[in-house]
């Protein structure tokens, strides 16, 4: 069964990204990765598993995965952040086991083993407003964002396909 995932990202229809794209199929997703790689995106694209728990009086989603793009050079860079049961439990650390209602947030980390690990022309931003750059390492192939988003599709998890770094950032 594929979750439902909202996506906000910036088109000419949507100029100031507050409204979402809903995503429940691999069509949807190759559709709006080709809506975000070919628009201007002023700020790192956003997406939620809608049908995962929320957490206090608003209601806010308990996880959140984020990311920003180099298109000319096909690279992305992932933040993620969620309570522990958005980590899979078989993926799960000490630290989160410790930690059952905090969030904790992570980056994608580039595999120095392979070819996979680029360096982005441009810096990519965890939060352009702030000028909160990404880790230089955390370049990964644009094809490994599209495999992460439609694992996040699938499970509504944390996609494994990706290794982790910590961050300091949650949400």
């Amino acid at each position: 069964m594929n979750h439902a995932i909202d996506v906000y990202y910036f088109t000419a229809d949507n100029p100031h990204g507050c409204d979402s794209v809903t995503m429940r199929t691999e069509a949807d997703l190759t559709r709006v990765l080709h809506d975000i790689t070919t628009n201007p995106q002023p700020h790192p694209t956003v997406v939620y598993v809608r049908d995962r728990p929320t957490n206090g009086r608003r209601e806010l989603p308990n996880h959140q995965l984020k990311f920003d793009i180099d298109p000319d050079i096909q690279v992305a860079a992932i933040h993620t952040a969620g309570t522990p049961d958005f980590v899979p439990h078989n993926t799960r650390s000490h630290d989160d086991a410790e930690t059952t209602q905090y969030l904790r947030g992570w980056v994608s980390r580039a595999d120095t083993t392979t070819n996979d690990s680029r360096t982005p022309g441009k810096p990519l931003y965890v939060d352009v407003d702030t000028r909160t750059e990404f880790p230089r390492n955390a370049a990964i192939p644009l094809e490994r964002l599209r495999t992460a988003l439609l694992e996040l599709m699938i499970t509504a998890q944390r996609p494994t396909c990706v290794d982790w770094q910590d961050s300091e950032i949650t949400l």
